[in-house]
């Protein structure tokens, strides 16, 4: 089985009856197939039939399933042959994107075949867009090719390679909102589409930060908060879409003033102030800096001032995980030059706002978790015995350039006999040996966005307590994703998988987490731990992180990318094997 973020794409079976017949038997699911919409039962029988019984070598065909029900097909039929159809209700909600992003590297992992081929009839636009947005390429064209009814169609044929080897064999977002298409496939299965969106773009819309302002000023209102002062990289992105990597240099100070109403206001050096300028914002106040006499307090307080006056609070930024990224003596100096300024704390509220995701940060996280697992599926080709450690991180940040992603900031792990007894030491030039087992943890970054995931591999051969420990950090995996539920707390998916933890490993573990929030940074709020009871919300996007320990030291790690859904955690990773690979 394969799941992606809304699918799951398995092997048929004959229970998929009525569900397939809903499908086949749609007219206008079956406008551009090779047949009539089917009008008995027994027709979609003979063809579930066919699936069912098809060679594993020579098909790799899936039924779709989305929410529990099948609402479709795709896969490679019959070799080197792809078709997708879906039911008419999927449309229009980039559902066969996703799939065939899923299914493609399947194929060419799992048949021996050096393309893939796909024939369309020339008036289903949608889904020859489709296909060109995943790779494929046009070859040639031919008249009267099926006779559908009285009707004779034509044919446009298009052919994808076998990707070269460090080369990505589709486009890495597995999840851009894309409507359903249906191709013919040469049983002779046709289908279509009805609109193509345009693929994945950086940045966000106006009405994105309008939206996230607008959730902030009415929760302010009801605390009578006058505005939320902002300092951090995050938080100032996250309102205004300001994006640079300058906020890697400590020499200057950042601000953004969200009041009680209308848009942000910007507070920061002008450096930055044609970039700011490029945002949704309109009111940009600059200084030139680094000024370590006045760096921006003067303007701040003239922009505070009247709130003072009035005797109002301002929110801040105080709680766990936050950071007053200014010199504390500047704070000092602010405040004493505001006199009638109090100052309450902001965590829960801004942190609250970005622990649930909009769907457009949900498809960067997704795109950036496919270039993640896409990297991941290369390293048994690009990792060897004897290699040094040093070497194999290098290797895996090129590999996951290579795949699309912007950075690759976050590369960790670690690797010794039989599992490892460190995981955030930067590497050193100890070769990989026979028995050893290796973690690399990755945060690969795509438009300001991470993900967060690891995987583990023995080198050469695998010995049963790592065997073990692989599987039950796997089955604790499972657990987590189950109990993702909104209205469950992080408490609970904390004991959830602690309970199969303890399985092998009682001592409550000396992490203190299992797993956190994803987003614009590689950590964020909430924290999957006995202390936390966050109560999940649908569309937060959250990492799924078991550990134990074993033997004499030794431990092991295994993390997954979620988001929380109605009915439990959708997988934004490619999820790993549940047996331990061997390299």
């Amino acid at each position: 089985m394969i799941t992606t973020r809304r699918l799951s794409l398995r092997r048929a079976r004959m229970d998929d009856l009525e569900d397939l017949h809903r499908v086949f038997s749609h007219p206008e699911a079956m406008r551009y197939w090779d047949s009539l919409p089917y009008d008995k039962i027994e027709q979609t029988e003979q063809l579930l039939t066919a699936m069912v019984a098809a060679a594993p070598g020579e098909s790799d065909d899936f039924v779709v399933e989305h929410e529990g029900r099948a609402i479709g097909k795709a896969g490679c039929w019959q070799r080197p042959e792809i078709g997708f159809i879906l039911h008419p209700d999927h449309w229009g909600q980039g559902l066969a994107h996703e799939a065939l992003s899923a299914a493609i590297p399947h194929i060419f992992a799992n048949l021996q075949i050096d393309r893939l081929k796909a024939d369309v009839d020339p008036r289903n636009g949608a889904s020859l867009r489709l296909l060109k947005r995943l790779g494929f390429s046009e070859t040639g064209r031919a008249a009267r090719t099926f006779l559908v009814g009285d009707e004779w169609c034509d044919s446009v044929y298009l052919e994808l390679l076998r990707p070269p080897k460090h080369e990505r064999p589709y486009p890495a977002s597995a999840h851009v909102t894309l409507p359903g298409g249906l191709i013919r496939q040469q049983t002779k299965q046709t289908g279509r589409g009805d609109h193509m969106a345009d693929t994945l773009e950086r940045g966000f819309p106006d009405a994105e930060f309008e939206a996230r302002t607008a959730r902030a000023q009415a929760q302010m209102a009801e605390q009578d908060v006058a505005g939320l002062l902002l300092m951090t990289e995050p938080d100032v992105r996250y309102f205004s879409g300001f994006h640079t990597l300058f906020w890697q240099s400590p020499a200057r100070p950042w601000f953004l003033f969200v009041p009680a109403s209308g848009k942000p206001i910007a507070v920061i050096p002008e450096i930055g102030a044609d970039l700011m300028r490029r945002t949704w914002l309109d009111d940009i106040r600059t200084w030139s800096a680094p000024a370590p006499g006045d760096d921006g307090i003067s303007l701040l307080t003239e922009l505070l001032a009247p709130i003072a006056n009035r005797g109002s609070t301002i929110g801040v930024m105080k709680g766990h995980e936050t950071a007053l990224r200014m010199p504390l003596g500047d704070w000092e100096r602010l405040i004493d030059g505001l006199p009638g300024l109090h100052i309450g704390d902001a965590t829960r509220l801004v942190q609250g706002l970005r622990m649930v995701k909009s769907q457009a940060e949900i498809a960067k996280l997704a795109h950036i978790c496919a270039i993640g697992s896409a990297t991941f599926v290369e390293v048994p080709q690009i990792v060897s015995e004897g290699m040094p450690l040093e070497d194999v991180f290098r290797a895996f940040r090129r590999e996951a350039l290579a795949q699309g992603a912007d950075d690759a900031p976050y590369v960790v792990g670690g690797a010794a006999q039989g599992g490892y007894s460190d995981v955030i030491s930067p590497p050193t030039r100890q070769p990989l040996q026979a028995g050893d087992v290796l973690m690399i943890d990755t945060g690969c970054t795509w438009d300001g966005y991470f993900c967060d995931f690891d995987r583990n591999w023995a080198i050469g051969h695998a010995d049963d307590t790592s065997r073990r420990a692989h599987d039950v950090l796997w089955r604790a995996t499972e657990a987590g994703i189950a109990a993702a539920r909104p209205g469950a707390t992080c408490r609970d998916l904390f004991q959830a998988m602690s309970e199969v933890i303890a399985e092998m490993d009682d001592s409550g573990g000396d992490i203190g987490r299992l797993g956190h929030g994803l987003g614009m940074q590689l950590t964020e709020q909430p924290s999957h731990a006995a202390f936390d009871t966050t109560e999940l919300k649908e569309n937060m996007v959250l990492t799924l992180e078991p550990s134990l320990s074993y033997g004499d030291g030794l431990m092991m790690v295994h993390e997954e990318n979620i988001v929380v859904t109605p009915s439990g955690g959708h997988l934004l990773t490619t999820r790993a094997a549940p047996e331990l690979p061997v390299i």
